[in-house]
């Protein structure tokens, strides 16, 4: 992009989070943030070294009915982003780049998500050792034994969130950063009932719903209903 702020632009519609780190944002930025918010689907995290601002921004997106919806507001003088590892599907930097700042940008950023700074982009390489669940039993063996080498505890959570209460039957398939779920015909409260029959897509390192689709009413879920690729959903 010709500018750090252009790689938002680049993510277009699509859900997600994206984060935005500088000391202070001009006029224009503050502008080109706002225009993102409302034409797109993705949260932001903007941490900035001005409390003014970051109180002026607060109320601002108050005003517009973003505020702790659509854009999260950090104040902090700290050379790090309060944001998990490997949380963010952008990170963008308007500030000065030194090397610890673009570690720690790359510490926030997921596998395969993007930092932006002057006019460079660097993508975060996916980690040897990641793991697939292809099939309702891990792979077309049955071997319910996965092959991740780097989930080891202690272990954290990293996100919660909706389907928090599903219907049953379910069965879940990943691969390529991906979460796909199965959700059955059996709703024992009403708090389940919307996602009745659904097949939901999620972002599997910060839980963003890229997509749901109806199932056909009724239909067991429970068994090798799908197969995933880091590509397409069989």
């Amino acid at each position: 992009p010709k500018s750090p702020m252009a790689l938002l632009e680049s993510l277009g519609e699509q859900p997600g989070i994206a984060v935005v780190w500088a000391d202070r944002l001009t006029a224009d930025q503050v502008e080109a943030l706002f225009a993102h918010l409302e034409r797109s689907r993705a949260r932001v995290f903007l941490q900035l070294a001005d409390p003014r601002q970051t109180a002026e921004l607060a109320a601002e997106a108050y005003k517009r009915g973003m505020y702790n919806r659509r854009l999260f507001l950090e104040y902090s003088l700290r050379e790090r982003l309060a944001v998990a590892d490997n949380l963010a599907d952008a990170v963008v930097l308007l500030r000065r780049v030194e090397e610890p700042v673009r570690a720690e940008a790359l510490r926030a950023v997921r596998p395969d998500g993007a930092v932006a700074f002057q006019e460079r982009v660097v993508r975060k390489p996916v980690p040897k050792g990641a793991g697939a669940w292809s099939h309702h039993y891990h792979s077309p063996d049955n071997n319910t034994q996965s092959e991740d080498t780097l989930a080891r505890a202690p272990f954290l959570t990293q996100f919660v969130v909706e389907p928090r209460y599903a219907p049953a039957p379910q069965s879940a398939v990943a691969a390529g950063g991906r979460i796909f779920m199965a959700l059955g015909h059996v709703a024992w409260h009403e708090r389940e009932e919307p996602w009745l029959n659904t097949l939901v897509t999620l972002n599997g390192y910060n839980g963003s719903m890229l997509w749901k689709r109806p199932l056909v009413p009724g239909i067991m879920v429970d068994r090798s209903l799908m197969v995933a690729t880091p590509s397409v959903l069989y």
